[in-house]
């Protein structure tokens, strides 16, 4: 009992200097010393959302840098990384991109783009992502229905436009 309330109290004071990994680590230890405290359970989901957002914007930076590296796979988990403390349309668009690009789990990447597609109905780019993760998936109707409501969200958009002349020709 000592040991727990000794991490349980450096998991308040890690709080209380803005430091939630290291208060997650030591509710981590509290939990795994006192098995099946439900009250020590509830706090370390708690505290594990608050470091999950507090390490969002990292996660953000080093996917971005690695999908400009071309490092798809690699910025799929960063991204799977940063949704866990702040799901947004973009981020969602952007690991489910990833995960097309480096020919990840397509399961995964139609769910991550359909989420998208859910939160952000009026925007063009989580639909073409969508439709190309239905296409990489040998889903052609789903992919091409997706295409043409992107194209009537944006209908100035030329790889749109050939995406679905692509398509309609038979090409992919």
């Amino acid at each position: 009992k000592e040991q727990v309330q000794h991490y349980i109290k450096a998991a308040e004071r890690a709080l209380e200097q803005r430091d939630p990994v290291s208060a997650v680590n030591a509710l981590r230890i509290a939990s795994s010393l006192s098995p099946g405290d439900q009250t020590i359970v509830q706090r370390l989901d708690v505290v594990q959302l608050q470091a999950s957002a507090d390490l969002a914007e990292n996660y953000v930076e080093q996917a971005a840098y690695e999908e400009r590296s071309g490092r798809y796979a690699e910025a799929a988990v960063s991204y799977g990384r940063a949704l866990r403390g702040k799901a947004t349309p973009r981020l969602l668009e952007r690991a489910a991109f990833c995960i097309l690009q480096s020919q990840g789990d397509m399961k995964v990447a139609g769910e991550h783009a359909r989420k998208a597609v859910a939160m952000a109905p009026n925007d063009a780019t989580p639909r073409v992502t969508l439709a190309r993760v239905y296409l990489a998936a040998g889903m052609k109707t789903s992919a091409q229905n997706e295409f043409e409501r992107a194209a009537q969200l944006a209908p100035n958009d030329d790889t749109i436009k050939d995406w679905l002349k692509r398509l309609r020709r038979g090409e992919i």
